[in-house]
């Protein structure tokens, strides 16, 4: 392993670090949300919001014949063209796992698995990137926790958000990782980066999107360097410094060209482009930000927040944001990091102990090079222009605090993005993690062991008294919605009717119309995943879902002129179209909760008159 600049093996305090972190980190995931996380069981998906909709982009795709893009779903929103891109599955698992879609049990869901892998690459890759800033091990271990188990990774867990991808936070970990080692272009810094950037990609958008800056940022800054440099320190370059200085060019340009359209090509093959121009976004970008001070608010928004429950922190209440769509930028950090950074202001006020920028960078510069031996403070600045500059996005040109905001009037700056990368806020986690990286770093080299390992335990029982309501409301969650499926495995009447049985396996596709209430349809996804059946509706990410509703439209006006096209089970949501439907000759329906099921049968009930 590379650390700190200097092949060496790990110590036997940092194996430990590093192998402490994970499982810890793995085992917290299980104690929350362990009741979700057998793969076999499937169920308790049909009380979730989004991860239900995550399964079954993943259960249409299994069950497809291989074609291109490769994440493309052909029987799922067939009004549309769509993919596992679109549905959230992460084609990351769902791409490799259709290859061995045969062995798999029928019913074979991934997310919790997801979710603890997440969680324990979280706390590996936090505490090898502390390792690397050649902080010790113990300061390294305890900073990983801290890291590991911030709310903004357990809000997008299961049974909350349920933005299971969205826990994969070692991916931005690694890209400030890249961005502070890596100090010239190499072959081998090309082919981390752009596996960094391929994997990210196949997890999710917006986390490539993040990893996506801190490489241009790098990038940027080593063209820079490359121009303002000389190729040696002479009048007359020795030949190896050219031809160091050339290989470095041409790597740089390479990097420049291959990896973009490398990406590309990954981003066709996973799907990211069948939808096409209807894959824009319906606005929010600024509804969706972050507020100013969002690391010290522990209140939301969110809909887990009611009467009962009111602020992820027991010390501190917090104060609602300005804007509802705020709790997408949520990042409250913990009163133990908090207790951390206030010990970091008074040392930097009170005691000035003089921290040597360049003693620190020192670390993190490759010595192999004499044209790198000389130690630079600004080495640090591209990560820093990467998080302040999606800092800057994340808040949408205007600084908000309680229910106060100030227009900054910057928001058009950021015009090309704002429709794809909507939920802003989110874009404010790279920050708070450059910053909690800089924090343990400063403490370890302001503070004596015996006084920096007592305050570390102090913060991390104080993190973990904070959040420990937070914490049980997460696993509570998730405890009651487990032994609900298991008591009552089909939650709604529809999927208990066995009357419609014989519907369901004698059509080949369902069509649903309007289209614009989904939740309603929701259990007729699972009908259609089970029985193999084509449904024109879906709901998906970073989609118009105007564009779906419309989409319908032609039935809507076929059932006007009194007919409906043969062959398909329809869903209708609107009541009036209902009574139209049912009162044609020939058709019978049936209705469930707030869908009348339709379809070409005589013999069927008749359920409206």
């Amino acid at each position: 392993m590379n650390i700190m600049g200097t092949q060496r093996p790990l110590a036997w305090g940092e194996t430990f670090a590093l192998a402490g972190a994970g499982g810890l980190a793995a085992f917290f995931a299980i104690y929350l949300y362990r009741g979700m996380l057998d793969p076999r069981d499937a169920f308790w998906l049909l009380r979730e919001g989004e991860s239900f909709q995550h399964y079954i982009g993943w259960h249409f795709f299994r069950h497809e014949p291989w074609g291109w893009p490769l994440g493309a779903v052909d029987n799922l929103a067939t009004e549309l063209s769509t993919s596992i891109v679109f549905t959230d599955s992460i084609p990351l698992y769902a791409i490799p796992l259709k290859l061995f879609h045969h062995w798999l049990p029928d019913t074979f869901q991934y997310l919790g698995l997801a979710v603890v892998i997440n969680y324990f690459l979280n706390g590996l890759v936090a505490c090898f990137l502390l390792l690397r800033l050649n902080i010790p091990a113990y300061v390294a271990l305890a900073g990983a926790l801290l890291i590991s188990t911030l709310p903004v990774v357990v809000s997008r867990g299961l049974g909350i958000h349920g933005h299971e991808a969205l826990t994969a936070h070692w991916l931005i970990l690694l890209a400030i990782d890249f961005t502070l080692m890596y100090r010239r272009p190499c072959l081998k810094a090309t082919f981390t980066w752009l596996l960094l950037l391929v994997v990210a990609v196949l997890m999710h958008f917006y986390l490539f999107f993040m990893a996506g800056v801190f490489w241009a940022a790098w990038w940027s800054y080593q063209g820079y360097v490359l121009i303002k440099e000389p190729l040696a320190e002479s009048y007359r370059p020795a030949l190896d410094s050219v031809l160091r200085g050339l290989s470095q060019n041409g790597v740089w340009w390479l990097m420049g060209i291959g990896t973009p359209l490398i990406v590309l090509l990954v981003m066709w093959a996973a799907g990211y482009f069948h939808l096409g121009s209807q894959s824009a976004a319906s606005g929010g970008y600024d509804y969706y930000s972050a507020e100013l001070l969002t690391f010290f608010n522990p209140s939301s928004t969110a809909w887990f927040y009611d009467e009962n429950f009111t602020s992820m922190s027991a010390l501190f209440p917090g104060w609602q944001p300005a804007k509802m769509g705020q709790y997408e930028g949520m990042a409250y950090v913990g009163a133990g990091v908090l207790l951390l950074w206030l010990v970091w202001l008074i040392l930097t006020l009170f005691k000035r102990v003089p921290l040597d920028c360049r003693r620190i960078d020192a670390k993190l510069v490759d010595n192999s090079h004499a044209a790198d031996k000389e130690p630079r403070s600004y080495l640090w600045m591209p990560a820093w222009i990467a998080s302040l500059g999606l800092f800057a996005f994340a808040i949408a040109g205007e600084v908000s605090f309680g229910q106060g905001s100030i227009p900054l009037y910057y928001e058009m700056l950021f015009k090309p993005f704002r429709d794809y990368v909507r939920s802003s806020g989110r874009m404010a986690w790279p920050l708070l993690y450059l910053l909690m990286a800089i924090t343990f770093l400063q403490l370890s080299y302001r503070l004596k062991a015996y006084w920096l390992v007592p305050l570390l335990m102090l913060a991390l029982l104080v993190q973990w008294e904070d959040l420990r309501e937070w914490h049980s409301l997460v696993r509570d969650s998730v405890k009651g919605r487990a032994e609900a499926s298991r008591a009552d495995p089909l939650a709604y009447d529809v999927l208990k009717d066995d009357e419609l049985n014989d519907v369901w396996a004698s059509h080949n596709s369902l069509v649903a119309f309007p289209a614009h209430d989904l939740n309603a349809l929701k259990p007729y996804l699972w009908l259609a995943a089970e029985y193999r059946l084509s449904i024109n509706v879906a709901y998906l990410a970073r989609a118009n879902h105007h564009i779906i509703d419309m989409a319908t439209q032609g039935y809507r006006s076929n059932l006007q002129q009194g007919e409906l096209p043969e062959g398909h089970v329809y869903l209708i949501t609107d009541p009036e179209l209902a009574l139209q439907a049912c009162r044609l000759e020939g058709w019978s329906c049936v209705e469930h909760q707030e869908v009348t099921i339709v379809w070409q049968d005589a013999s069927a009930r008749q359920a409206i008159p």
